[in-house]
């Protein structure tokens, strides 16, 4: 039977309208999900989060395979933030600490045994320290006190001297208990390129004095002469150093033979004992050693990160005040808190589970906070927080003041950029979509064939 024109057209425009259904329904579901991006973006604008870092979680666009459609998230408030004092002790930290700077005072202990009896005449002798620093400090004096009081190297600190069965032993003086007099001095001392070494000469009749008590001696104590001082904190190597470096006691006395002569005694214990002479700062979190500081810092959970979701990446961001800081460069670790919050008696769960270098004239330090971020969503730990420390806090003395969200800016508050997927919807029996999402089909009326025969 011939084709009539009349079908051929109807087949194509039927065949047209059917390709331009499909376009319209693709261009339509593109367009669905540009608009989505776009409000997505605008939004994260609007709330400011890493307003000056760039795009939200920019160290994130180069980590691939985190599942499909992975989504980011900025938690730039915080429920609770504090800092508080941690009893640091200094006696085996490789560094002696004598002198005053940012507002620490720090001094210096040490125990020699003298308990050999053989010596009858004594002669002057010498208590030799070397230096173990790399800047130039001001003109200072120092002084050499005999100490009256016991004093244990492991627990010494600026208020405890010892512990025994009750507790702390604490000293009668805070800083040490001292006889009125200075033995010795040594000063005015510059510390210089070519200084290598701090000497005190002890008189013939005190090292006497001191030989005569034996086991009892309590050693020396090194302090600054005058008040006031600034950037003068010098810093001494310890009896944990090389031999030739370790503080020493030069014993000069007269040997059976008549003949002068002397005896290197070398450091049985050393400490430090460091306090803080001017008040903390209020506006920011501390992180220091030396003088301890930690802080603690809390999140709130946003409602999106339920158990479903899988935690990617998370990290935290702190800014250090910089025009404040007293820092040599130190390790700065996170840990995860599992306690309700109590100053220095805050449980944590375990070692630190991030950890980053806190930098002279840096700001941002960042941390790897994936590991907490997931036990809080998963419910495998409460969401207690942060604390916030050194890694050593024995062998400096310095400090990290950071800025706190009270106080901060939108770009220098402490935040957290989470990178997080979502499971996969489950199919289901649905309606066919309608008119929003697919055009339906027009309907046509069947053409029926009449004959004419």
């Amino acid at each position: 039977m011939p084709v009539r024109s009349e079908e051929v057209r109807d087949k194509v425009r039927d065949k047209v309208i059917d390709q331009a259904g499909l376009i319209f329904s693709v261009g339509w579901f593109v367009l669905r999900k540009l608009l989505a991006v776009l409000l997505l973006g605008g939004v994260f604008s609007i709330l400011g989060c890493g307003s000056k870092e760039g795009p939200v979680a920019p160290w994130l666009g180069d980590r691939p395979g985190h599942g499909s459609d992975p989504l980011s998230i900025c938690v730039d408030s915080v429920s609770a933030e504090t800092s508080f004092v941690h009893v640091v002790t200094m006696g085996s930290g490789g560094v002696l600490f004598v002198g005053r700077d940012g507002g620490y005072e720090a001094r210096s202990l040490f125990r020699f045994n003298v308990s050999d009896t053989s010596i009858t005449q004594f002669r002057e002798s010498r208590l030799i320290l070397s230096l173990n620093a790399s800047q130039e400090l001001a003109p200072v004096r120092f002084l050499l006190y005999r100490v009256s009081s016991f004093w244990n190297e492991s627990v010494v600190t600026w208020e405890r001297a010892s512990t025994d069965s009750t507790g702390d032993v604490l000293w009668d003086c805070p800083g040490g208990d001292i006889f009125t007099l200075p033995v010795a001095e040594a000063g005015p001392c510059s510390l210089q390129a070519d200084t290598v070494r701090v000497v005190f000469t002890i008189p013939a009749e005190v090292t006497e004095e001191i030989f005569a008590t034996g086991s009892d001696d309590r050693g020396f104590l090194i302090s600054l002469a005058g008040e006031g001082l600034a950037h003068a904190l010098w810093r001494f190597e310890s009896r944990e150093q090389a031999l030739s470096m370790r503080p020493r006691f030069e014993v000069g006395f007269v040997d059976t033979a008549g003949v002068d002569t002397s005896k290197v005694l070398y450091a049985a214990a050393d400490a430090s004992m460091i306090q803080r002479v001017s008040p903390l700062d209020e506006e920011r979190l501390l992180v220091g050693s030396g003088y301890g500081l930690r802080s603690l810092i809390k999140f709130p959970m946003p409602a999106e990160l339920d158990s479903t979701v899988t935690i990617n990446m998370a990290k935290l961001f702190v800014y250090c005040d910089t025009t404040k800081t007293f820092l040599d460069t130190k390790t700065m670790q996170v840990e995860l808190v599992d306690s309700m919050w109590q100053g220095d008696s805050t449980a944590v769960a375990g070692g630190y589970i991030g950890q980053a270098l806190a930098v002279p004239g840096q700001a941002k330090i960042e941390f790897d906070v994936s590991t907490a971020v997931r036990q809080w969503v998963t419910g495998a730990a409460e969401n207690h927080g942060l604390r916030l420390r050194f890694s050593v806090e024995n062998n400096a003395v310095t400090y990290c003041p950071i800025i706190p969200w009270q106080y901060g800016e939108p770009g220098n508050r402490p935040r957290l950029e989470i990178l997080y997927t979502v499971p996969p919807s489950p199919p289901s029996n649905r309606a066919p979509p309608d008119e929003d999402t697919k055009p339906t089909a027009k309907y046509r009326p069947q053409k029926t064939e009449v004959s004419h025969d």
